[in-house]
């Protein structure tokens, strides 16, 4: 079932977000006039996914990195909404939407939920794990996509070093065993987030969002990408803008070198002083980066 909510004003759209959730959400612009955000699950062949959808015209999907959910797109959810409509949704196991009790491909379930939402066509904005997503999901469905913003991504069959994977079994291991409660601020104490942690509305809001998704930590060996893209990038045809934080780790600031390197006409903007929460921490300056790109690509519809 899909549910619509009003909002008229900034009040009522944070008190949603809390209501949504149980916890605090993050302050938003909201343009002038009556937005209606469409809430549901959206049904797929295997599962189901939890979507938030606002605004009407050409569509822009937003895709939240590992370990959190869409609420890490608060500052761009309804920023973007006058230009469009914009589509945020909790990958499997995290936020809202059911574990997944199979092997899965991330990309399809974007693909089932556009196809659930009647879009044709989006532009499409993820953060690691979710520009990693949106990259498989350009290869998968190249005529589905009106431009391609992958930001401190991650690209698969990319192989990252002994060290960081060794961080990351880390915390997924602290997840299963131990629970969230552990796994949140292992994750947050990552060299990814050394910027973030100084922050402390960013790193508390980031902790809330992680603390809430110990379960997601689950679905990694489920999900999977086939073929990797890694050896396909030069097949990427939409019009690509690599977005990445100056104080990233250096292997994401090198993978986003590879990908502007390989896709064909790809451009890059690098955020000074922003890791990997750069959304987050600059949530103004990467607003205006991503407008400015997509202006010139949202001339169709849905």
């Amino acid at each position: 079932m899909r549910r619509v909510l009003r909002l008229l004003c900034g009040g009522v759209l944070l008190w949603t977000a809390q209501a949504a959730e149980g916890k605090e959400g993050g302050a938003a612009h909201i343009p002038a006039g009556v937005l209606h955000v469409t809430t549901g699950l959206a049904e797929l062949p295997d599962g189901k996914l939890y979507y938030e959808s606002v605004g009407a015209g050409p569509a822009v999907v937003l895709i939240h990195s590992g370990g959190f959910d869409r609420r890490m797109w608060d500052d761009q959810f309804m920023a973007f909404a006058h230009r469009g409509q914009v589509i945020r949704f909790d990958a499997r196991g995290a936020g809202k939407s059911p574990m997944a009790r199979a092997q899965y491909l991330n990309a399809e379930d974007l693909y089932g939920l556009l196809r659930f939402l009647y879009v044709r066509k989006a532009a499409l904005i993820g953060v690691s794990l979710g520009g990693k997503i949106a990259i498989d999901f350009a290869l998968a469905h190249p005529d589905m996509v009106t431009a391609l913003i992958p930001v401190a991504t991650g690209v698969s069959g990319y192989e990252f070093s002994d060290e960081f994977m060794d961080r990351y079994r880390a915390v997924a291991s602290a997840a299963h065993v131990q629970g969230a409660a552990r796994a949140a601020p292992l994750w947050l104490d990552d060299p990814l987030f050394h910027v973030a942690r100084k922050d402390p509305a960013v790193y508390q809001k980031l902790l809330r969002i992680a603390e809430a998704n110990g379960e997601s930590w689950q679905n990694g060996p489920l999900a999977d990408s086939r073929p990797p893209a890694l050896a396909r990038l030069a097949a990427i045809h939409a019009p690509t803008l690599v977005i990445v934080g100056s104080e990233d780790i250096n292997e994401i600031r090198e993978l986003a070198d590879v990908v502007v390197r390989t896709v064909p006409g790809a451009n890059k903007v690098v955020m000074p002083g922003a890791d990997h929460a750069l959304n987050m921490e600059q949530p103004t300056e990467f607003n205006r980066i991503v407008l400015d790109f997509l202006r010139p690509h949202q001339s169709a519809g849905p």
